[in-house]
């Protein structure tokens, strides 16, 4: 039987059918220091278990609108010098119920709320 994690990590990825998941390196970097230090963690026993070396190179592309090809937009491959506004424009409000930032809220209403930069 398989456990909590399991599911958790199934639940995150939805009903999508993507095979990988793929995070802007210039996001993952505005993330507190200690969710960091538990990514890096974690990036260091994946690598630790899997030869990943052996599979195909994987090149990621961006899609716009009706899922044809498009490109980044600049600000978002500048991880040295982090354009914070356009960074922060893609922060989530926090939990409306108890305002704490939506990673640490318990609150349903915290998966629903709209990204700070409005859409």
């Amino acid at each position: 039987m398989r456990g909590t994690g399991y599911q958790k990590l199934w639940g995150w990825f939805g009903l999508s059918y993507a095979s990988f998941c793929v995070m802007p390196r210039i996001l993952m970097h505005e993330m507190p220091d200690d969710w960091q230090a538990k990514m890096a963690d974690l990036l260091e026993q994946f690598d630790a278990t899997f030869r990943i070396e052996d599979l195909p190179a994987c090149k990621v592309m961006p899609v716009g609108e009706k899922g044809k090809f498009s490109s980044w937009p600049d600000w978002l491959l500048h991880y040295r010098r982090p354009e914070l506004a356009r960074v922060n424009a893609l922060r989530r409000a926090p939990c409306e119920t108890c305002g704490t930032l939506a990673y640490e809220c318990v609150c349903v209403s915290a998966l629903n709320a709209p990204a700070a930069g409005g859409r």
